[in-house]
């Protein structure tokens, strides 16, 4: 809001002002507030007092530099005086995370004219209101310096929590004679609901009328036909605080009762009065914390259930902190498992079980069932005597909610290792984390509570089993997982040898980049290593990683590999090198090195893991150990979806017609290639239709293949690609004979009708045996059926042929 000018704050006010802010001030509140500071401050507090109507919050927001030099926006709020107003706009600030360099708050007697305008101010008077004063709220922060447009949407977010408040505030009275209302209405004799049952419900209602639940809203629901026609919507009759707005966004992505929920429906048809659950949206009054959610069953006169009181507010902190024996329906609950488990209350066991039940995660025993509360205090019991990695999970009736209680030796625990079980109960359930809380137990465990938002009817049906295996192998140390990995991969003899010679191989950084589990597959690899010159490769992607990403490892045994040696490698086949991570394991016997790249397409496109997993890497392998070679024909394999094979037949190709009639150089030819992945795959298809010995109906895919070259050759439209492309076509049509599919054969040998090859020079030969290997390539000449001598050898080192 506009801040108002100087003569809006006479003079006069400046020093009742400045005596009103700092009465009351917590310790370090005011450290360094006097003199300028102190004038500053008194004047953001009046501009934001100036003129105000009852009923409504002024803010003032001023951006700029304190005494001290730091940069800070100041927020002055004016508001009548009420309950949540301090804790309220501080989470709003904090959420956004903002951090609060100081608070104060004091509490004024205002005169104000009848248009608003301030007349006087003094500190509140904690005994009498004065004659013609009103008692209004002053909140002053000094938070971050936050941008323009930042500090206009924390101001609208800021009026928006002052409402909520003052809706719930206003209410309060009147929500708490409807819980009554609705306590008494409980009693009515035509209610088929047990005496027990009616008499703790009723107990319970005015436990929480009793201090015990922060009130923020109440409806009023008579269902009608919603209860048996699915498509039928609930009527709201009545609405306070919160839930005044019959669109108050009480569930997430749920604005009232579009209709009636299938877990609600299913509690109607029970006996029990009440139900108590979670919301799953965040409470912006008094705690940023989820809505509780108390439903009371309604009876028409026939005693038939035809709606719903919802009371919508927060447990207080006493409630959270009562014994579970003197909490109406929580007692009740606590008794059912001591009565099932059977133990003697003065036995070790049955003292054991008041202590689990006394230290049960308060909120959960409002929530959880009977039967699955019984199951974890059983489980719960089992660790006290023997501490171990345990998980407990209860799915919300409405499945908005997963609870995961998590238990692990309180030696171990780290900010790391919940941030991974976090992780996992995330994956495991396909939901967000929306809050956990950690205790650190006497007896040597710590828990950890997460609540896991979830998408109701989509929540996973996980076995616990499940959930326990995959935690013990998150808790297990690095060593002790290593050595389970490696014995159940490698077997119990060979495997006890290897966590021998690597179990102290693997760096500090290793270890916090990688799991044990990929350590094996290192391991593995590096011990099939043949020799210094050998290679390995291994393609994947880590967690979050994009699909334009992919990592590589290259393995040797050894030295290192030097990066330039690597780059042009991994450049070659289309990759854009963005880091590498090496990694040594020196046994004593045997020194192996991991190289770690992340590389993009050069293009960036999406990469297909799964295919290049297939193709590349054995690809890249046989670059590194010479098998073929490293120059930019490579690219196709990435391209065009080549194998490396299929590219040595282009590349042996293309140094063939480089000797004879093409004047292209290799980067214009694979550009060509690469440009037109199709036709490059017919040509491909077209060799192979030819020549491949497993080919079945060999003219019927020879037919196809010509087609698909013709068509693909029809549509290139730069005339240089054409001349390519169509040079391969004709020399492949020219060949007789090949070596490529003779397993036996490192080196590829084509048998070439040189009269059929357009633009050879004369005299044409008879034949040509044109011959390619990464370490040899030359040409014999035939001038007839019958020749004798063999590789027509040149000292010139690029032409070779004439």
């Amino acid at each position: 809001m506009a801040a108002a000018d100087q003569s809006a704050h006479p003079d006069q006010f400046l020093d009742s002002m400045e005596a009103a802010m700092m009465s009351g001030a917590l310790p370090g509140e005011a450290e360094g507030l006097e003199g300028n500071a102190l004038t500053r401050v008194a004047r953001t507090a009046l501009a934001a007092l100036q003129q105000r109507e009852p009923g409504e919050a002024h803010i003032v927001m001023r951006a700029g530099e304190n005494e001290d030099g730091k940069r800070r926006t100041a927020i002055a709020i004016a508001n009548d005086d009420m309950p949540f107003l301090v804790d309220s706009v501080t989470n709003a600030i904090s959420a956004r995370g903002c951090a609060i360099h100081r608070l104060l708050h004091p509490i004024l007697d205002l005169k104000r004219d009848a248009s608003g305008a301030l007349r006087d101010v003094a500190p509140a008077d904690r005994e009498i209101l004065p004659e013609g004063c009103l008692r209004e709220s002053l909140i002053y922060l000094e938070i971050s310096v936050l941008p323009e447009d930042e500090r206009e949407a924390l101001e609208h977010e800021l009026t928006e929590v002052l409402v909520d408040v003052r809706l719930a505030v206003a209410d309060w009275r009147e929500m708490l004679g409807r819980l009554e209302k609705a306590a008494d209405s409980l009693g009515a004799a035509r209610i088929p609901v047990p005496a027990d049952d009616v008499s703790e419900a009723k107990a319970f209602l005015n436990w929480l009328a009793d201090d015990n639940f922060t009130l923020l809203g109440f409806a009023a629901y008579r269902f009608g036909e919603a209860l048996n026609d699915l498509g039928a919507q609930p009527q709201m009759e009545d609405g306070l605080g919160l839930l005044r707005d019959p669109d108050f966004e009480l569930w997430r992505g749920a604005h009232g009762y579009e209709r009636l929920p299938e877990a609600l429906r299913a509690f109607m048809a029970t006996p029990e009065p009440l139900l108590i659950a979670k919301a799953n949206a965040v409470s912006r009054v008094h705690r940023s914390a989820y809505f509780d959610v108390v439903s009371v069953k309604r009876f028409d006169p026939q005693g038939e259930v035809c709606g719903e009181y919802r009371f919508v507010g927060l447990f207080t902190s006493a409630a959270l902190s009562v014994s579970p024996d003197e909490a109406p329906i929580v007692r009740r609950k606590v008794e059912t498992v001591r009565t099932r488990l059977g133990f003697d209350p003065s036995g070790h066991s049955g003292k054991a079980l008041t202590h689990v039940l006394e230290t049960f995660p308060r909120a959960e025993l409002f929530l959880i069932p009977e039967d699955r509360l019984t199951e974890m205090a059983r489980g719960m019991l089992s660790l006290l005597d023997r501490p171990r990695p345990k998980i407990f999970t209860r799915v919300d009736p409405f499945e908005r909610f997963v609870s995961a209680v998590v238990f692990i030796p309180r030696e171990i625990y780290t900010s790391v290792l919940r941030e991974k079980i976090g992780d996992m109960l995330i994956e495991a359930f396909d939901a967000r984390l929306a809050r956990f809380d950690v205790e650190l137990r006497a007896e040597g465990l710590a828990r950890v509570q997460f609540y896991l938002g979830t998408t109701p009817g989509e929540v996973p049906d996980i076995a616990e089993s499940e959930l326990d295996n995959r935690l013990r192998g998150l808790v297990r140390g690095w060593d002790e997982e290593l050595e389970a990995v490696v014995v159940d991969r490698f077997g119990e003899e060979r495997g006890e040898k290897l966590v021998r010679a690597y179990g102290t191989a693997f760096s500090a950084s290793y270890r916090d980049q990688f799991p044990a589990a990929q350590a094996a597959i290192d391991i593995e690899r590096i011990e099939a290593l043949s020799g210094d010159e050998d290679r390995d490769v291994h393609f994947y992607r880590r967690p979050g990683d994009e699909e334009h990403q992919l990592r590589i490892k290259i393995y040797r045994a050894g030295t290192i590999i030097p990066l330039s040696d690597m780059v042009p490698v991994l450049e070659a086949f289309g990759f854009k090198v963005i880091e590498e991570f090496p990694f040594d394991t020196d046994t004593g016997d045997r020194h192996g090195w991991i190289h770690d790249f992340l590389v993009h397409r050069a293009d960036d496109a999406l990469i297909d893991l799964p295919f290049l997993k297939q193709t590349a890497e054995g690809a890249l392998r046989a670059v590194m150990v010479g098998a073929q070679e490293n120059d930019a024909f490579n690219m196709l394999v990435t391209a065009v979806e080549l194998s490396i094979e299929e590219v040595s037949w282009l590349r042996a190709y293309f140094r063939y017609l480089r000797q004879s009639v093409l004047s292209y150089g290799l980067m214009t030819v694979v550009e060509a290639l690469g440009r037109n992945p199709v036709t490059t795959s017919a040509l491909v298809k077209l060799f192979r239709a030819r020549f491949d010995l497993d080919i079945e109906d060999r003219p019927a895919a020879i037919q196809q293949a010509r087609e698909a070259v013709r068509k693909g050759l029809g549509g290139i439209e730069a005339i240089d690609e054409d001349r390519i492309l169509r040079l391969y076509r004709d020399v492949i049509e020219a060949t007789l004979r090949t070596t490529a599919f003779c397993s036996e054969s490192k080196t590829l040998a084509f048998k070439l009708e040189s009269a059929a090859i357009p633009g050879l020079p004369a005299p044409v030969p008879y034949r040509e045996i044109w011959v390619y290997s990464p370490q040899v390539e030359g040409i014999h000449l035939r001038g007839g059926p019958i020749a004798r001598g063999g590789l027509r050898w040149s000292d010139r080192r690029d032409d070779f042929r004439t």
